[in-house]
């Protein structure tokens, strides 16, 4: 089972990142360019991981390597999201403070079954993440007051939404890998993996539209 998830963890992220990487080089957008790396690094921790279990029959003893490719993943999937959010500065929800109380605690508790420095790393980078999905759903909820396009705020908040479901998939999948007993498609840990994949899929498609409607807004002024 560990085979096949690794391989449509490594086909999902491929095409991922070469979408990104061909509307970035065609549109030439930072935005795309965001994207880009955000996918690629995916990828590549992905490719490393399933040669290595091909060729070991093992997960990789040099574990940051992978990881490494997983952190800027996620933390330029942070810088995306914050460059495209309609949140003015200095906006923030009274409700953000759950998410680095909530990945703090969360890093205490995995630093039972891992190290230190890579569960510090995840977890600064997951509240990075989590604290831009509060904040930008939160934001979201003010534009609407301000008579907002309803298509542009609709499409914004498929993203976010769309992020904070990723949030939960790669905490789900953590959580019961520490579980991990059986190497079964019963076991939550593969079901929140492919719930991960999904949703790096559907971020996608939700950022291609609302990248769409900031292209077609350049285009109009112009």
């Amino acid at each position: 089972m560990e085979n096949i998830d690794n391989n449509i963890q490594l086909i999902v992220s491929g095409f991922c990142a070469a979408v990104a990487i061909t509307k970035a080089i065609s549109t030439t957008r930072r935005n795309w360019m965001l994207l880009a790396v955000c996918y690629t690094a995916g990828m590549l921790a992905d490719l490393y991981w399933l040669l290595y279990y091909i060729f070991n029959g093992s997960t990789p003893d040099l574990f940051y390597i992978p990881y490494l490719g997983w952190y800027v993943s996620t933390l330029f999937l942070y810088i995306f999201l914050n460059e495209i959010t309609l949140r003015n500065a200095g906006e923030k929800s009274r409700l953000m403070w759950v998410v680095p109380a909530f990945t703090a605690a969360m890093c205490v508790f995995y630093m039972f079954y891992g190290d230190y420095i890579s569960n510090l790393i995840a977890a600064t980078i997951m509240a990075l993440l989590g604290c831009e999905v509060i904040n930008g759903l939160h934001a979201l909820k003010l534009r609407s007051r301000e008579g907002i396009e309803q298509v542009k705020l609709r499409c914004h908040r498929r993203l976010y939404t769309a992020a904070g479901l990723f949030f939960i998939a790669v905490y789900g999948m953590w959580t019961a890998s520490c579980f991990l007993t059986v190497d079964s498609v019963l076991s939550p840990y593969y079901w929140f993996d492919f719930m991960k994949a999904v949703m790096m899929l559907i971020i996608l498609l939700f950022a291609s539209s609302v990248i769409g409607l900031s292209e077609r807004k350049d285009e109009a002024v112009t």
